[in-house]
């Protein structure tokens, strides 16, 4: 099996025990362990639910969250090499209906992630069982290799309390597909999922620029913008537009993580503090970046009304 080294990294993730008890591959034999195909929409829905993208921000969220729900862990290169892992694996984690999460890690956008978890080669599979690593293989396995993995990492799970079942769509419920997206939008797309902002940025903005109304490279930009500033932070880079007052800057900072860490409210409540809006002069990057966080949580969602309510009793 073909594998990538691992580029050498600081390690720059907290919480992340080291990596030990791996499952003995020869060993396994537990039968097929899928559930059936399900429809294409319920799957497209249940993907959006059980499979994330990982990155340094949102790893020690999931580490948390494999402690009620085991999560199948693939570091890969973000080259087409791996498609074939990832898109079996998507499938296998799928048809758990809920049973079972996967997380995607690209090593070579993330290499801490991948030194803290002592990874050597790429792809490299692990699962995380109530916050501890277990090392499952490394290169590429077909459906017929991991499906009995995929049975012991629950079998192993279910022996340490680990059971809680993630909600997904069902059948029955399940929405009408959303319209194919258009090859630009999913180069943008994919441009964002692989780290490279700046591409993602330019190519949301071309679409922008031909369609105006599309919502989806509307929310593209917003959410690549708000990753760029973070990065630029992380690597001392002041933003484009500075900020001189610390404490706003530190304010402008906290909103965006919480937002990115899956926490509209916060992010809203940390930029609404009344203290931040004494100094006429700071109010503007206030109130543009409380417009950007409130649309890509979405203008109608029921936080975002409330937020506007006290924006305009701080504004008038």
């Amino acid at each position: 099996m073909s594998a990538h080294d691992v580029p050498n990294a600081s390690t720059g993730v907290t919480g992340v025990p080291d990596a030990h008890g791996a499952i003995d591959l020869g060993a396994a034999s537990a039968p097929n362990a899928t559930n059936g195909a399900a429809s294409s929409s319920t799957a497209g829905s249940a993907r959006a639910v059980l499979v994330t993208r990982l990155d340094e921000q949102t790893f020690g969220e999931s580490v948390q969250r494999s402690t009620r729900t085991p999560l199948l862990l693939a570091l890969v290169s973000g080259t087409p090499q791996d498609h074939p892992l990832v898109d079996t694996l998507t499938e296998l984690v799928v048809a758990q209906k809920g049973r079972l999460l996967l997380g995607i890690v690209d090593a070579q956008q993330h290499p801490q992630i991948a030194q803290a978890l002592r990874v050597r080669t790429l792809p490299t599979t692990l699962a995380l069982i109530a916050g501890q690593p277990v090392p499952l293989f490394e290169g590429l396995a077909d459906r017929a290799q991991i499906e009995p993995v995929i049975s012991q990492v629950l079998q192993v799970a279910e022996q340490q309390g680990v059971t809680e079942v993630v909600e997904v769509p069902s059948d029955d419920d399940a929405e009408p597909e959303e319209p194919k997206l258009t090859p630009q939008q999913v180069a943008a797309q994919q441009a964002l999922d692989e780290g490279r902002l700046a591409d993602a940025s330019h190519a949301f903005q071309r679409i922008l620029d031909e369609s105006p109304k599309d919502e989806f490279a509307r929310h593209g930009l917003l959410l690549s913008h708000l990753r760029t500033r973070l990065e630029q932070v992380d690597q001392g880079t002041p933003e484009a537009q500075s900020v001189d007052d610390a404490e706003l800057s530190s304010a402008l900072e906290q909103a965006d993580r919480a937002w990115l860490a899956g926490d509209p409210e916060k992010a809203f409540d940390v930029l609404l503090q009344p203290a931040l809006w004494a100094n006429p002069d700071d109010r503007t990057p206030l109130q543009q970046r409380l417009i950007g966080l409130f649309e890509l949580t979405g203008n109608t969602d029921p936080r975002v009304n409330a937020a506007r309510t006290r924006l305009a009793s701080l504004l008038f």
